[in-house]
């Protein structure tokens, strides 16, 4: 009986995840996103862009936001604005779970970068109008780039190619290639070496 229940349920997460992957796919054309293929989505993600923004993506990417989708736990959809005049370009073959976005200015992350569970990426303080706070700055992430659950990207960063960053970080200061970065604030804890690399 419980691997018939097991089973009705796995059916009816795919059957709903195809349905929302039609239509953030339709959302996002018509939110004149320029996507070079097919995204694929695991619930409905909140989506802003402003006029005069860019959002361009590559191929092969995920998003989660279904609490199904990531047995780690999520606890908010994926949520990605883009602020007026800003732009946000994702590479190709980026997975996202319950990430949230906020681009006010430029934000760049490339290929082959996994983004765990619950984490925020942006490039501003998000409260112009309190005068303690200053622009935007923008934010690269490299290629190759894993960052664990739960992790702040903050303004201004650049995180380097073939990087880990483990889970809780707050980054707020720059990370350089090849290497495992952690804490709070984020720092380097040792280089990442050819022979801890996969074949």
């Amino acid at each position: 009986m419980r691997a018939l229940v097991t089973y009705i349920q796995l059916v009816s997460s795919r059957i709903w995840w195809a349905t929302t992957s039609v239509f953030s796919n339709s959302l996002f054309f018509l939110l004149g996103i320029q996507q070079s293929g097919w995204i694929q989505f695991f619930g409905i993600p909140i989506v802003r862009i402003s006029k005069k923004s860019r959002f361009a993506i590559g191929i092969k990417c995920k998003f989660r936001s279904s609490q199904a989708s990531n047995l780690i736990g999520l606890n908010r959809r994926c949520t990605v604005y883009v602020h007026q005049n800003a732009s946000l370009t994702i590479g190709n073959n980026c997975g996202f779970s319950a990430t949230s976005i906020g681009c006010f200015e430029d934000i760049s992350i490339g290929n082959n970068v996994r983004v765990g569970a619950n984490t925020t990426i942006t490039d501003s303080d998000w409260h112009a109008s309190d005068s303690r706070t200053h622009g935007p700055k923008p934010v690269t992430i490299g290629n190759d780039v894993w960052i664990g659950a739960n992790v702040m990207v903050l303004k201004g960063v650049s995180i380097g190619n073939n990087v880990i960053i483990g889970a809780g970080s707050v980054v707020s200061a720059d990370i350089p290639d090849n290497c495992i970065a952690v804490g709070n604030p984020c720092q380097v804890k040792r280089q990442i070496k050819p022979e801890d690399e996969k074949e």
